[in-house]
């Protein structure tokens, strides 16, 4: 099939007549020619992709275009102006057959674990350690490639990918002069510059097929990768295909969306909402302002040592509300596109739309108004921390004052070697006066023997002598007095301490071997448990 380029006498854009008909409309003004130039000049087409969407099904997918998007602004629907009627055109395509050959060439790297003996405390462990070790590496790349160049000149070039990529996927129909006379063809790039259509518009897809390719098959460690390949067109077949066209625009800007006629895949531009992406950007703020609060609790919980849930809640509720507002302003906006589409599609774009309008609007303002609200509750928890870690530090100085002031010394004496023995498990064992009665009748029995109201057995099953004992109440601001008092505690003997003048059972105990080594437990109930120490207490 021939096409014969003339010149509109309306508008003067570039118009193609098919062979055999004499007449066209321009897409562009509405006017229509008669071919009377016998020396223009000529494309042949014998294949096509024929329009299978009327009028009707494109109207209905801008619409749902229009409706999408993260950005899109609400009245986007019922706002944009048509600025040309909606038209379908044949667009010129080539659909070339490549062959390529080529290769990828790396630096493929090889996973070697190795063993390293390095020491943790007083033992030395082996470590293994993953080494990358880099050979070169080399892989044929080739394989055939069938793509699809539209020769159009006045669609966009972005959209123009999507179309080409659009058509790859169909199968092409002969010719067919009764489809095509009733629609006009969009210009087309004159065939003597098909070639370099191909290398604007082809040539780069290819590139990136083949690279997609090579990394494909590319080693899972790999570096400085290069590429090389040379192609050949076997085979290139000119075709045409059914586009239908839309610009419209809105806000003084023009915005442009076509379909690909075959499948009905639509591609195009929308308008962003630049007063809602700002205020999306507002809200994500609020999120990074949390750890301002946060911050300053985990400092305050450094130097008082308590409550550091308060700065972690703090920077949770913070996220929360933020991510949650700004979820709720997007789907805000999504759902009011949604009924405007619904409501359009059932009683036109002239309807009245107020009341979608208003329930939107609330919803806006809802989240206004708890936005306002985050900033105050940062400011209010980091209020709250002070007052509670205030109160908690002085609670804290005037109960350790009133036990400084009742703690009395401490009687300390040395057991026989062979006192009664007890389990070597390194964790806090319940007391064994006689392991033949209850722990509870064991108490009552030493109590019965007149011995110390309170007291702890301390075993040395560390390994090392101990040269420091020290036992003070849990909540004792700081370690009371060494009990040993420059005697050693051998590895394998015990000792017994009598804990007079104490209503709470709880203690806290360390013991430092000579090295200079301590061993700490906490929370001890001396009333329930004695303390065994081995080398696993040692402390980190």
């Amino acid at each position: 099939m021939q096409v014969t380029v003339l010149n509109c006498k309306g508008c003067g854009s570039n118009l193609d007549f098919v062979a055999g008909v004499p007449s066209a409309e321009c897409p562009y003004c509405g006017q229509t020619m008669v071919i009377s130039d016998p020396n223009a000049e000529a494309i042949t087409f014998n294949a096509m992709i024929p329009i299978k969407l009327g009028r009707q099904e494109f109207e209905e997918k801008t619409l749902e275009f229009l409706a999408a998007g993260e950005f899109t602004p609400d009245d986007l629907l019922i706002s944009f102006e048509v600025k040309e009627d909606l038209h379908a055109v044949y667009a010129p395509f080539h659909r070339h057959k490549l062959s390529f050959d080529g290769a990828m060439t790396c630096d493929a790297g090889r996973e070697e674990i190795h063993y390293v003996r390095v020491k943790v405390g007083n033992q030395y462990v082996n470590q293994k350690r993953t080494e990358i070790a880099w050979e070169p590496f080399q892989r044929n790349l080739k394989g055939r490639r069938t793509l699809d160049v539209c020769l159009a000149q006045r669609i966009d070039e972005e959209l123009l990918r999507n179309l080409q990529m659009a058509t790859e996927d169909q199968a092409l129909s002969k010719f067919s002069p009764d489809l095509v006379k009733d629609h006009a063809i969009e210009h087309a790039i004159e065939q003597v510059e098909s070639d370099e259509v191909f290398m604007a518009r082809g040539y780069p897809r290819l590139e990136s097929h083949v690279h997609g390719l090579a990394m494909e098959s590319a080693p899972t460690h790999h570096r400085n990768v290069k590429v090389s390949f040379d192609y050949d067109v076997e085979d290139r077949t000119p075709f045409l295909a059914g586009v239908w066209l839309q610009t419209y625009e809105y806000d003084g800007t023009t915005y442009q969306v076509v379909m690909d006629a075959g499948s009905g895949q639509v591609f195009g531009y929308r308008p962003e909402d630049d007063k809602r992406r700002q205020w999306q950007a507002e809200i994500d703020k609020l999120g990074h302002m949390s750890w301002l609060p946060g911050i300053a609790n985990g400092m305050l919980a450094l130097v008082f040592g308590k409550a550091l849930w308060v700065a972690a809640a703090i920077l949770g509720v913070g996220y929360y509300l933020s991510n949650s507002l700004g979820k709720r302003v997007q789907e805000n906006s999504q759902r009011f596109r949604q009924g405007l589409l619904e409501a359009i599609k059932t009683a036109g774009r002239g309807a009245d739309f107020s009341s979608l309008k208003n329930q939107a609007e609330e919803e806006y303002s809802s989240i206004r108004e708890r936005q306002k609200l985050v900033p105050k509750l940062y400011a209010g928890s980091v209020a709250l921390s002070l007052v509670l870690w205030g109160t908690s530090s002085v609670y804290d100085w005037a109960t350790a004052a009133s036990y400084d002031e009742d703690f009395q010394d401490v009687e300390a004496y040395a057991m026989a070697s062979e006192s009664p023995a007890y389990e070597d498990t390194g964790t806090l064992m319940p007391a064994a006066v006689d392991t033949n009665m209850p722990l509870d009748s064991a108490r009552a029995a030493q109590a019965a023997q007149n011995l110390s109201e309170l007291h702890v057995v301390v075993t040395n099953n560390t390994g090392y002598p101990l040269g420091q004992i020290f036992i003070s109440p849990d909540n004792a601001s700081s370690w009371e007095d060494d009990l040993l008092e420059g005697r050693i505690l051998s590895n394998g003997e015990s000792m017994r301490f009598s804990l007079q003048g104490y209503s709470n059972p709880i203690f806290d105990i360390k013991l430092v071997d000579t090295d200079g080594d301590s061993y700490s437990f906490h929370d001890v109930d001396v009333e329930r448990y004695d303390v065994t120490a081995t080398i696993a207490n040692l402390d980190r």
